[in-house]
Protein backbone atom coordinates (compact mmCIF):
# COMPACT_ATOMS: atom_id res chain seq x y z
CA UNK A 1 0.00 0.00 0.00
CA UNK A 2 2.73 2.01 0.29
CA UNK A 3 3.77 1.97 -2.97
CA UNK A 4 0.24 3.05 -4.54
CA UNK A 5 0.17 5.61 -1.49
CA UNK A 6 3.33 7.29 -2.92
CA UNK A 7 1.93 6.66 -6.94
CA UNK A 8 -1.10 8.54 -6.02
CA UNK A 9 0.88 11.31 -3.89
CA UNK A 10 3.14 12.02 -6.98
CA UNK A 11 0.04 12.00 -9.50
CA UNK A 12 -1.92 14.85 -7.06
CA UNK A 13 0.78 16.85 -7.00
CA UNK A 14 1.55 16.88 -10.77
CA UNK A 15 -2.16 17.30 -11.87
CA UNK A 16 -4.11 18.83 -8.67
CA UNK A 17 -1.57 21.09 -6.85
CA UNK A 18 -1.53 24.30 -8.10
CA UNK A 19 0.52 25.23 -10.25
CA UNK A 20 -0.72 21.89 -11.45
CA UNK A 21 -0.25 20.68 -15.35
CA UNK A 22 -1.95 18.56 -18.40
CA UNK A 23 -1.21 19.11 -22.12
CA UNK A 24 -2.59 21.50 -24.78
CA UNK A 25 -5.28 19.96 -27.22
CA UNK A 26 -3.65 18.24 -30.05
CA UNK A 27 -7.44 17.82 -32.15
CA UNK A 28 -9.14 15.00 -30.14
CA UNK A 29 -10.61 17.51 -27.47
CA UNK A 30 -13.43 18.59 -30.25
CA UNK A 31 -14.36 15.43 -30.65
CA UNK A 32 -14.84 14.43 -27.37
CA UNK A 33 -16.38 17.18 -25.19
CA UNK A 34 -18.26 19.07 -28.09
CA UNK A 35 -20.84 16.39 -28.16
CA UNK A 36 -21.99 17.50 -24.97
CA UNK A 37 -21.47 21.00 -25.91
CA UNK A 38 -18.63 21.80 -23.85
CA UNK A 39 -15.58 24.12 -24.95
CA UNK A 40 -12.74 25.88 -23.38
CA UNK A 41 -13.30 29.05 -21.63
CA UNK A 42 -12.37 31.96 -24.24
CA UNK A 43 -12.39 29.72 -27.05
CA UNK A 44 -10.41 27.39 -28.88
CA UNK A 45 -7.30 28.88 -30.40
CA UNK A 46 -5.28 29.33 -27.36
CA UNK A 47 -6.21 25.45 -26.29
CA UNK A 48 -3.69 24.53 -29.05
CA UNK A 49 -0.57 26.13 -27.68
CA UNK A 50 -1.31 26.56 -24.33
CA UNK A 51 -2.85 23.73 -21.68
CA UNK A 52 -6.65 24.70 -21.05
CA UNK A 53 -7.70 24.30 -17.68
CA UNK A 54 -11.43 26.06 -17.62
CA UNK A 55 -14.48 25.02 -19.82
CA UNK A 56 -18.10 26.11 -19.95
CA UNK A 57 -21.06 24.12 -21.64
CA UNK A 58 -23.02 26.26 -24.23
CA UNK A 59 -25.10 25.12 -26.60
CA UNK A 60 -23.97 26.93 -29.58
CA UNK A 61 -20.87 24.57 -29.66
CA UNK A 62 -22.02 21.26 -30.36
CA UNK A 63 -20.66 19.47 -32.80
CA UNK A 64 -21.08 15.64 -33.22
CA UNK A 65 -17.71 14.24 -34.77
CA UNK A 66 -19.38 10.94 -35.29
CA UNK A 67 -15.66 9.44 -34.13
CA UNK A 68 -16.38 6.99 -31.68
CA UNK A 69 -13.87 7.00 -28.98
CA UNK A 70 -13.95 5.29 -24.89
CA UNK A 71 -13.10 8.43 -23.66
CA UNK A 72 -16.32 9.89 -24.25
CA UNK A 73 -18.14 7.15 -21.62
CA UNK A 74 -15.16 8.42 -19.37
CA UNK A 75 -16.45 12.13 -20.18
CA UNK A 76 -20.01 11.58 -19.47
CA UNK A 77 -20.32 11.57 -16.09
CA UNK A 78 -18.19 14.66 -15.61
CA UNK A 79 -19.90 16.23 -18.41
CA UNK A 80 -23.10 15.51 -16.27
CA UNK A 81 -21.63 16.65 -12.95
CA UNK A 82 -20.65 19.65 -14.65
CA UNK A 83 -24.09 19.82 -16.05
CA UNK A 84 -26.29 19.42 -12.85
CA UNK A 85 -23.92 20.54 -9.71
CA UNK A 86 -21.67 23.36 -11.48
CA UNK A 87 -24.06 25.19 -13.78
CA UNK A 88 -21.94 24.02 -16.89
CA UNK A 89 -18.40 24.98 -15.49
CA UNK A 90 -15.88 22.56 -15.56
CA UNK A 91 -12.24 22.26 -14.39
CA UNK A 92 -10.62 19.64 -16.52
CA UNK A 93 -9.06 18.07 -13.08
CA UNK A 94 -12.66 16.71 -12.76
CA UNK A 95 -11.65 14.76 -15.72
CA UNK A 96 -8.28 13.96 -13.94
CA UNK A 97 -9.90 12.53 -11.20
CA UNK A 98 -11.70 10.43 -13.50
CA UNK A 99 -8.64 8.52 -15.09
CA UNK A 100 -6.83 8.77 -11.99
CA UNK A 101 -9.10 6.69 -10.16
CA UNK A 102 -8.60 3.76 -12.93
CA UNK A 103 -5.11 4.35 -13.37
CA UNK A 104 -4.80 3.69 -9.73
CA UNK A 105 -7.04 0.72 -10.12
CA UNK A 106 -4.63 -0.29 -12.93
CA UNK A 107 -1.55 0.42 -10.41
CA UNK A 108 -3.21 -1.54 -7.64
CA UNK A 109 -3.62 -4.65 -10.16
CA UNK A 110 -0.28 -4.55 -10.81
CA UNK A 111 0.83 -4.89 -7.42
CA UNK A 112 -1.18 -7.62 -6.59
CA UNK A 113 -0.20 -9.34 -9.93
CA UNK A 114 2.93 -9.10 -8.63
CA UNK A 115 2.82 -9.80 -5.06
CA UNK A 116 1.81 -13.47 -6.28
CA UNK A 117 5.69 -13.82 -6.29
CA UNK A 118 6.42 -12.51 -2.85
CA UNK A 119 6.91 -9.25 -0.90
CA UNK A 120 9.98 -8.88 -2.03
CA UNK A 121 9.29 -9.20 -5.65
CA UNK A 122 6.48 -6.57 -4.82
CA UNK A 123 8.87 -4.33 -4.12
CA UNK A 124 11.89 -4.91 -6.10
CA UNK A 125 9.09 -4.31 -9.45
CA UNK A 126 6.52 -2.14 -8.09
CA UNK A 127 9.44 0.26 -7.42
CA UNK A 128 10.61 0.44 -11.09
CA UNK A 129 6.85 0.56 -11.72
CA UNK A 130 6.05 3.42 -9.65
CA UNK A 131 8.85 5.64 -11.63
CA UNK A 132 7.53 4.47 -15.10
CA UNK A 133 4.05 5.06 -14.24
CA UNK A 134 4.44 8.06 -12.43
CA UNK A 135 6.18 9.89 -14.79
CA UNK A 136 4.59 13.27 -16.64
CA UNK A 137 4.55 11.58 -19.83
CA UNK A 138 1.11 9.53 -18.70
CA UNK A 139 0.24 11.55 -15.53
CA UNK A 140 -0.04 15.04 -17.40
CA UNK A 141 -2.46 13.25 -20.02
CA UNK A 142 -4.36 12.57 -17.29
CA UNK A 143 -5.45 16.46 -17.10
CA UNK A 144 -6.64 15.96 -21.42
CA UNK A 145 -9.39 14.87 -23.32
CA UNK A 146 -7.13 12.81 -25.42
CA UNK A 147 -8.49 9.49 -26.79
CA UNK A 148 -4.73 7.78 -26.37
CA UNK A 149 -5.69 8.41 -22.18
CA UNK A 150 -8.32 6.00 -22.95
CA UNK A 151 -6.12 3.65 -24.35
CA UNK A 152 -3.11 3.29 -21.99
CA UNK A 153 -5.59 3.14 -19.03
CA UNK A 154 -7.33 0.48 -21.17
CA UNK A 155 -4.03 -1.63 -21.21
CA UNK A 156 -2.66 -1.08 -17.65
CA UNK A 157 -5.89 -1.90 -16.63
CA UNK A 158 -5.90 -5.30 -18.63
CA UNK A 159 -2.67 -6.65 -18.35
CA UNK A 160 -2.18 -6.74 -14.43
CA UNK A 161 -6.05 -8.29 -14.79
CA UNK A 162 -4.63 -10.80 -17.31
CA UNK A 163 -2.08 -12.15 -15.42
CA UNK A 164 -3.98 -12.40 -12.36
CA UNK A 165 -6.93 -14.22 -14.26
CA UNK A 166 -4.42 -16.77 -14.95
CA UNK A 167 -2.99 -17.54 -11.71
CA UNK A 168 -6.58 -17.21 -9.88
CA UNK A 169 -9.73 -18.22 -11.94
CA UNK A 170 -11.84 -15.53 -10.30
CA UNK A 171 -14.77 -13.99 -12.98
CA UNK A 172 -14.19 -10.81 -11.18
CA UNK A 173 -10.96 -10.30 -12.92
CA UNK A 174 -12.48 -11.44 -16.50
CA UNK A 175 -14.57 -8.52 -16.39
CA UNK A 176 -11.13 -6.09 -15.81
CA UNK A 177 -9.67 -7.78 -18.65
CA UNK A 178 -12.45 -7.25 -20.49
CA UNK A 179 -12.95 -3.76 -19.16
CA UNK A 180 -9.13 -2.37 -19.69
CA UNK A 181 -9.12 -4.21 -23.31
CA UNK A 182 -12.77 -2.61 -24.12
CA UNK A 183 -11.59 0.74 -23.20
CA UNK A 184 -7.99 0.02 -25.53
CA UNK A 185 -9.60 -1.03 -28.14
CA UNK A 186 -12.42 1.53 -29.01
CA UNK A 187 -10.28 4.23 -27.81
CA UNK A 188 -8.94 4.56 -31.45
CA UNK A 189 -10.36 2.54 -34.21
CA UNK A 190 -6.51 1.01 -34.73
CA UNK A 191 -6.91 -0.11 -31.41
CA UNK A 192 -10.23 -2.75 -32.60
CA UNK A 193 -7.78 -5.41 -33.54
CA UNK A 194 -5.37 -6.05 -30.35
CA UNK A 195 -9.28 -6.10 -28.44
CA UNK A 196 -9.58 -8.88 -31.08
CA UNK A 197 -6.44 -10.66 -29.93
CA UNK A 198 -7.44 -10.63 -26.62
CA UNK A 199 -10.78 -11.71 -27.07
CA UNK A 200 -9.72 -14.97 -28.73
CA UNK A 201 -7.01 -15.60 -25.24
CA UNK A 202 -9.93 -15.32 -22.92
CA UNK A 203 -12.39 -17.19 -24.71
CA UNK A 204 -9.31 -19.88 -25.24
CA UNK A 205 -8.94 -19.86 -21.92
CA UNK A 206 -12.38 -20.09 -21.23
CA UNK A 207 -12.74 -23.20 -23.27
CA UNK A 208 -9.75 -25.22 -22.00
CA UNK A 209 -10.90 -24.44 -18.28
CA UNK A 210 -14.50 -24.58 -18.53
CA UNK A 211 -15.21 -21.42 -17.15
CA UNK A 212 -18.16 -19.34 -18.17
CA UNK A 213 -16.61 -15.80 -17.40
CA UNK A 214 -13.58 -15.87 -19.76
CA UNK A 215 -16.25 -16.83 -22.14
CA UNK A 216 -18.58 -14.31 -21.98
CA UNK A 217 -15.60 -11.55 -21.28
CA UNK A 218 -13.98 -13.02 -24.59
CA UNK A 219 -17.23 -13.05 -26.56
CA UNK A 220 -18.39 -9.64 -25.14
CA UNK A 221 -14.84 -8.08 -26.12
CA UNK A 222 -14.97 -9.83 -29.25
CA UNK A 223 -18.55 -8.23 -29.93
CA UNK A 224 -17.20 -4.86 -28.84
CA UNK A 225 -13.95 -4.40 -30.83
CA UNK A 226 -16.01 -5.81 -34.10
CA UNK A 227 -18.26 -3.28 -33.21
CA UNK A 228 -15.51 -0.33 -32.91
CA UNK A 229 -14.91 -1.06 -36.44
CA UNK A 230 -18.15 -1.17 -37.80
CA UNK A 231 -19.50 2.23 -36.28
CA UNK A 232 -16.14 4.06 -37.56
CA UNK A 233 -17.57 6.56 -40.65
CA UNK A 234 -15.19 5.19 -43.64
CA UNK A 235 -14.05 9.40 -43.65
CA UNK A 236 -11.87 8.50 -40.18
CA UNK A 237 -9.51 6.84 -42.65
CA UNK A 238 -9.05 9.31 -44.99
CA UNK A 239 -6.50 11.54 -43.44
CA UNK A 240 -3.86 9.05 -42.24
CA UNK A 241 -4.50 6.61 -45.63
CA UNK A 242 -3.69 10.12 -47.41
CA UNK A 243 -0.86 10.42 -44.84
CA UNK A 244 0.85 7.36 -45.03
CA UNK A 245 0.71 7.36 -48.90
CA UNK A 246 1.73 10.68 -50.04
CA UNK A 247 3.74 11.49 -46.34
CA UNK A 248 5.52 8.11 -46.26
CA UNK A 249 5.37 5.89 -49.07
CA UNK A 250 5.61 8.06 -52.19
CA UNK A 251 8.22 10.59 -51.12
CA UNK A 252 10.35 7.78 -50.62
CA UNK A 253 9.55 5.68 -53.96
CA UNK A 254 12.01 5.05 -56.80
CA UNK A 255 8.98 4.22 -59.30
CA UNK A 256 5.79 7.09 -57.90
CA UNK A 257 4.11 6.40 -61.15
CA UNK A 258 4.06 2.24 -60.85
CA UNK A 259 3.52 2.79 -56.85
CA UNK A 260 0.23 5.25 -57.62
CA UNK A 261 -1.34 3.12 -60.38
CA UNK A 262 -0.66 -0.06 -57.41
CA UNK A 263 -2.80 2.00 -54.85
CA UNK A 264 -5.57 3.55 -57.33
CA UNK A 265 -3.92 7.06 -57.60
CA UNK A 266 -5.06 9.32 -60.22
CA UNK A 267 -1.50 10.40 -62.00
CA UNK A 268 -2.42 14.01 -61.36
CA UNK A 269 -2.17 13.16 -57.69
CA UNK A 270 1.17 12.33 -57.75
CA UNK A 271 1.95 16.21 -56.84
CA UNK A 272 0.49 15.92 -53.47
CA UNK A 273 3.78 14.03 -52.89
CA UNK A 274 5.22 15.04 -49.78
CA UNK A 275 2.35 16.61 -47.87
CA UNK A 276 0.07 15.17 -45.17
CA UNK A 277 -3.65 16.14 -44.07
CA UNK A 278 -2.60 18.24 -41.55
CA UNK A 279 -1.13 21.09 -44.50
CA UNK A 280 -2.61 24.20 -45.53
CA UNK A 281 -4.07 23.57 -48.95
CA UNK A 282 -4.04 19.64 -48.59
CA UNK A 283 -6.74 18.34 -50.55
CA UNK A 284 -8.61 16.12 -47.63
CA UNK A 285 -10.43 19.58 -46.49
CA UNK A 286 -12.45 18.62 -49.31
CA UNK A 287 -15.20 16.22 -48.23
CA UNK A 288 -15.81 15.32 -52.17
CA UNK A 289 -11.82 14.56 -52.65
CA UNK A 290 -12.13 12.45 -48.96
CA UNK A 291 -14.73 10.29 -50.33
CA UNK A 292 -13.71 9.22 -53.35
CA UNK A 293 -9.94 9.22 -51.89
CA UNK A 294 -10.85 6.15 -49.99
CA UNK A 295 -13.34 4.76 -52.01
CA UNK A 296 -10.25 4.04 -54.03
CA UNK A 297 -7.20 3.62 -51.22
CA UNK A 298 -8.68 1.35 -49.16
CA UNK A 299 -7.12 -0.08 -45.56
CA UNK A 300 -7.15 -3.35 -47.14
CA UNK A 301 -5.20 -1.98 -50.73
CA UNK A 302 -2.64 -0.35 -48.55
CA UNK A 303 -1.75 -3.87 -46.38
CA UNK A 304 -1.45 -5.73 -49.44
CA UNK A 305 0.56 -2.86 -50.50
CA UNK A 306 2.73 -3.16 -47.81
CA UNK A 307 2.63 -7.18 -47.62
CA UNK A 308 3.69 -7.15 -51.93
CA UNK A 309 7.02 -4.49 -50.62
CA UNK A 310 8.36 -6.41 -47.43
CA UNK A 311 11.27 -4.80 -48.02
CA UNK A 312 10.53 -0.93 -48.37
CA UNK A 313 7.31 -1.70 -45.60
CA UNK A 314 10.46 -2.40 -42.86
CA UNK A 315 12.57 0.36 -44.04
CA UNK A 316 9.55 2.36 -43.84
CA UNK A 317 8.78 1.52 -40.33
CA UNK A 318 12.46 1.67 -39.63
CA UNK A 319 12.70 5.54 -40.47
CA UNK A 320 9.64 6.01 -38.16
CA UNK A 321 11.48 4.40 -35.37
CA UNK A 322 14.58 6.41 -35.64
CA UNK A 323 12.61 9.46 -36.37
CA UNK A 324 9.12 9.35 -34.18
CA UNK A 325 10.40 6.99 -31.26
CA UNK A 326 12.67 9.52 -29.69
CA UNK A 327 9.82 11.87 -29.68
CA UNK A 328 8.39 10.44 -26.16
CA UNK A 329 6.61 14.23 -25.30
CA UNK A 330 5.70 16.21 -28.55
CA UNK A 331 7.63 19.75 -28.37
CA UNK A 332 4.44 21.58 -29.05
CA UNK A 333 2.21 20.49 -26.84
CA UNK A 334 2.08 22.74 -23.55
CA UNK A 335 1.75 21.23 -20.05
CA UNK A 336 1.18 24.63 -18.86
CA UNK A 337 -1.64 26.95 -18.93
CA UNK A 338 -1.04 30.69 -20.47
CA UNK A 339 -1.12 32.14 -17.29
CA UNK A 340 1.72 30.52 -15.28
CA UNK A 341 4.13 32.43 -17.61
CA UNK A 342 5.87 29.59 -19.45
CA UNK A 343 6.23 29.90 -23.29
CA UNK A 344 4.06 27.88 -26.24
CA UNK A 345 5.11 24.77 -26.30
CA UNK A 346 6.62 24.95 -23.09
CA UNK A 347 7.19 21.09 -21.24
CA UNK A 348 7.17 20.27 -17.35
CA UNK A 349 10.30 18.91 -15.86
CA UNK A 350 9.39 17.63 -13.03
CA UNK A 351 8.96 13.70 -12.95
CA UNK A 352 10.50 12.98 -16.42
CA UNK A 353 13.27 10.82 -16.03
CA UNK A 354 12.06 7.93 -17.25
CA UNK A 355 10.82 10.11 -20.57
CA UNK A 356 14.38 11.06 -21.22
CA UNK A 357 16.54 8.53 -20.41
CA UNK A 358 13.86 6.28 -23.09
CA UNK A 359 14.11 9.49 -25.51
CA UNK A 360 17.98 9.06 -25.07
CA UNK A 361 18.06 5.53 -25.46
CA UNK A 362 15.53 5.26 -28.43
CA UNK A 363 17.86 8.19 -30.12
CA UNK A 364 20.66 6.05 -29.35
CA UNK A 365 18.90 2.30 -30.58
CA UNK A 366 15.72 2.70 -31.92
CA UNK A 367 14.12 -0.36 -31.77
Amino acid sequence: MLLLAAFLAIAVFQIFLPPFIGLANNGDFGRVIARFGYAPVGGWSDNFVFFAADYRQDARQYWNAEVPTSEILLFAPVAWFSEHFAGGRLDIRWQGLAHLALFAMAFLLGLLAIGKHGFHAQWIVGLPMLWVLGDVRYVAALNSFYTDTAAFLGLFLAVPALALLMSEDRPVYSFLVFLGAGLLATAKTQHAPLGAVVALVLFGMGAARRRFHCVAAGLALAAVSLSMSLVTPTSYNARPLFNAVFYKIHPASSDPAADAREMGLHPEELRYSGMHAYMAGNPCEDARYQADFIARVTPRRLATFYLRHPWRTARLAYADLVTEAPKMRSGNLSNYQRKDGHPAGALSRHFCSWTDIRSWLLGILPT
